[in-house]
């Protein structure tokens, strides 16, 4: 692995120096109304950056704003690739930032298999069955990696009221929610980890998301019956819609409903992603206002990631934010 030195980066003028020792770069790539962009050259022991011409394909890079439509802005992204980004942190950080690359390929992949009948006359379904296995798998991958993240940086964290006795977090995200098969409440966590309240009811929030993962896994994927649970349908997938992964939520509009009871697979496994990277975003946000970080290692511009297929994640976010806000009625979600 080459090593950067401080020296090597003294050219490059959007970066903090002070601020950089203890810290990782998630890139050397910056748009400032053209790409500037450095790559590390020499024989070893007589190695320096030097900049190139070029542009990213799939890659980070440091803007004001996004170069093109297709680039991915989210606040987590940015917070530890920015903000919180201790050394110790960088290998779960890239973790994180391969899953979402891989959760924008899944849904490229959904779409494509959705259009492929003429090609793909047999077994469609089953195909999009370990698709949308895989996507549960990562995104219940996202909230251990994010876990990791988070007991990385709870480790660093002084409470500034001394008589809160702060205890070790757990290492996984199901052992920090779940006493046994016991859902805790975000006081119970509180009291527990000597956590803070606002840290303890992002775990609080996430609790939902995380137990819809396993129901929506359970009930589509692994129902423990014969029956096909994804169907075939005209254009695109289908699902019973008693098998939403979110009762308390409207998911489907009435334009999208189908005969016998069957809605789109897609509306559902947005609001899995979407929901999923929210909570990242959660408890960044509760980060950010209550704990002191060290100044941005590039004051002025954010972090953006840019993919292949960016364009169908950023699309699955803007469905999976506007179905996420529509609720059931109590009553109804009873009756249901």
């Amino acid at each position: 692995m080459t090593t950067i030195t401080t020296d090597m980066l003294a050219e490059i003028p959007y970066l903090d120096h002070a601020s950089i020792p203890g810290r990782f770069l998630s890139c050397l790539t910056f748009y400032d109304e053209d790409w500037q962009f450095w790559v590390v050259a020499g024989e070893p022991g007589d190695q320096k950056l030097s900049k190139m011409k070029g542009w990213p394909a799939e890659a980070c890079y440091f803007a004001k704003e996004p170069v093109e439509p297709r680039d991915l802005y989210l606040f987590s992204v940015d917070f530890v690739g920015r903000i919180a980004c201790y050394s110790d942190l960088q290998r779960p950080v890239a973790a994180i930032r391969d899953d979402i690359l891989n959760l924008s390929t899944s849904l490229a992949k959904l779409a494509h298999l959705q259009g492929a009948k003429e090609q793909i006359p047999h077994g469609l379904s089953r195909m999009a069955t370990t698709e949308v296995e895989y996507v549960v798998l990562v995104c219940r991958s996202l909230f251990d990696l994010f876990q990791e993240v988070l007991v990385k940086l709870w480790n660093r964290i002084k409470l500034l009221d001394p008589s809160i006795r702060k205890k070790p977090l757990k290492d996984s995200f199901a052992r920090t929610i779940l006493s046994g098969d016991q859902l805790l409440s975000s006081e119970e966590i509180s009291t527990r980890f000597g956590m803070p309240m606002e840290i303890a009811s992002c775990y609080g929030r996430a609790a939902d998301m995380f137990l819809a993962l396993r129901r929506f896994r359970d009930n589509i994927v692994h129902q423990g019956s014969q029956l096909q649970h994804i169907f075939d349908g005209d254009g695109c997938f289908l699902i019973a819609s008693r098998f939403t992964p979110f009762p308390d939520m409207v998911l489907w509009d009435d334009s999208e409903r189908r005969p016998n009871d069957l809605v789109p697979l897609m509306p559902a496994v947005e609001t899995l992603i979407f929901r999923t990277l929210a909570v990242c975003d959660d408890f960044c946000v509760a980060l950010a206002r209550y704990v002191q970080f060290p100044p941005p290692i590039v004051p002025d511009m954010r972090l953006f990631m840019r993919g292949y297929f960016t364009e169908y994640l950023i699309a699955a976010l803007g469905s999976g934010a506007r179905r996420s806000a529509q609720t059931v009625p109590r009553e109804v979600a009873a009756d249901g």
